[in-house]
């Protein structure tokens, strides 16, 4: 006879099935890897509407958009944004970045 104690403080459960360790299917690390290529995949088509909806902006060499592993980088240009010596953003950005904030929002509004 075995006698099992559990540590009812513990936050986490380990939970393991000695049927499913072999079983065929896929494991920890190939199930991650599917899981971060889905999230590559997703960021990459968010940066490509991303870039259709900015395209001018984009062509006027004022923003770059890209993906990154599971993110969206926008990047803003810096030539033009802050004054030589300033802390404060030029008017001239504002436009800009309401642009941005556009897209942004329609994103999110889906």
């Amino acid at each position: 006879m075995r006698e099992q104690t559990t540590d009812d403080t513990r936050t986490n459960l380990d939970y393991s099935d000695s049927k499913s360790k072999n079983d065929g299917g896929i494991g920890e690390a190939e199930a991650e890897a599917i899981v971060q290529q889905k999230a590559q995949r997703e960021a990459q088509a968010e940066a490509k509407e991303l870039q259709d909806g900015l395209s001018e902006a984009i062509g006027n060499g004022l923003l770059e958009i890209e993906a990154f592993n599971d993110r969206v980088l926008i990047r803003i240009r810096e030539r033009g944004s802050f004054g030589s010596g300033r802390a404060e953003l030029k008017q001239e950005l504002l436009p800009i970045l309401k642009m941005i904030a556009g897209a942004l929002n329609q994103r999110a509004a889906r």
